[in-house]
């Protein structure tokens, strides 16, 4: 058994891919901290970047932006793609940089996510976290925080990339 419960997820990165499109949001706030949602879920505990899946009549851009309204009750507009590549799932995932126009992140007690916390304990909340104190901590993907820190200091010129995990 890998520690946080990481057989879950390493199990998952051995599968066949379930070939559904997915988004993820990379938010910033004024004092630099990064969006993470923390989850617990399948004995697993972790963060991922706001995000989810593209429904069948929405292109990318909508789905991150009801995405990231659905589970942080934020409001956003897409500034650049950042990443393309596969998820741990298998799935098509684009990662997209995002402005934030203010207030805290929390979880809308109505949208899918609060009801599915609700009825079964798990975990799915919204934290600002300064990047340098994420050491240590199980993040999807996995290179996330490396790629970031590169990125940032390039002004993201270099991006669109190939980013998997």
């Amino acid at each position: 058994m890998l520690a946080n419960g990481g057989l879950v997820r390493n199990l998952c990165t051995t599968m066949k891919p379930i070939n559904k499109r997915t988004v993820r949001a990379v938010i910033f706030n004024p004092d630099g901290k990064l969006l993470l949602i923390e989850r617990r879920k399948l004995g697993e505990h972790y963060f991922v970047l706001p995000g989810g899946h593209v429904v069948d009549h929405e292109i990318p851009k909508e789905a991150i932006l009801r995405e990231v309204k659905e589970e942080t009750g934020l409001t956003v507009t897409v500034v650049k793609l950042l990443y393309n590549g596969i998820d741990s799932f298998g799935n098509e995932q684009k990662i997209y940089l995002c402005h934030y126009y203010g207030g805290e992140p929390q979880l809308p007690y109505d949208s899918q996510e609060g009801q599915v916390d609700h009825a079964t304990g798990q975990l799915h909340r919204p934290h600002w976290f300064l990047p340098e104190t994420l050491d240590g901590t199980l993040i999807y993907p996995p290179t996330l925080l490396e790629t970031l820190e590169v990125d940032i200091l390039n002004n993201f010129a270099n991006n669109p990339k190939e980013l998997n995990g």
